[in-house]
């Protein structure tokens, strides 16, 4: 998709799924998804700069970040890498924007209700491709599977601008 140059014109929302295979995604207000790309990461690791670019390019009126918390039976190596992400990723966007933490189930509920209640992920994939027909959301020109991270950004971010611009 071609950059925009005058985002803040169009009331760009951002919405990001946290995680490493996470993503992040900018709508306009009119519900035009602007761009959906994977979590910049390098060697394993947030690509800090990169996600900042990101954000600035598109100068968002709201940042939507899901929010994170352990999960039984999850390790402790994996649970302190979730809550690094997801502070890391919170400090950056209240330097950027508004910002706020969005509950998964919150936009599930809303986002998937055409759907049958099972497998979230999915279901994400599904919703987001009947809401955006003309998105590739796989990760690179190489894959042959839709990469989750990047449905559940799109469908935060249009969650979070229906909620923004409700009338």
């Amino acid at each position: 998709m071609p950059p925009i140059t005058k985002a803040t014109e169009l009331g760009v929302v951002c919405g990001i799924d946290p995680g490493l295979s996470g993503g992040m995604a900018f709508i306009d207000q009119s519900g035009c998804l602007v761009n959906v790309i994977k979590m910049p990461i390098i060697l394993k690791e947030y690509d800090l700069k990169e996600i900042i670019k990101q954000i600035k390019h598109y100068e968002p009126r709201m940042i939507a970040i899901e929010r994170q918390q352990s999960m039984h039976k999850q390790g402790l190596v994996s649970t302190f890498t979730t809550g690094k992400g997801f502070g890391m990723l919170q400090g950056i966007a209240a330097c950027l924007a508004p910002f706020m933490v969005v509950n998964p189930k919150d936009w599930q509920k809303e986002m998937l209700t055409a759907l049958q209640p099972g497998d979230t992920k999915k279901n994400s994939m599904i919703a987001a491709q009947r809401l955006f027909p003309t998105v590739s959301f796989l990760a690179t020109d190489r894959c042959k599977v839709i990469h989750d991270g990047m449905t559940d950004a799109c469908l935060l971010a249009e969650y979070t601008r229906r909620k923004l611009y409700a009338t």
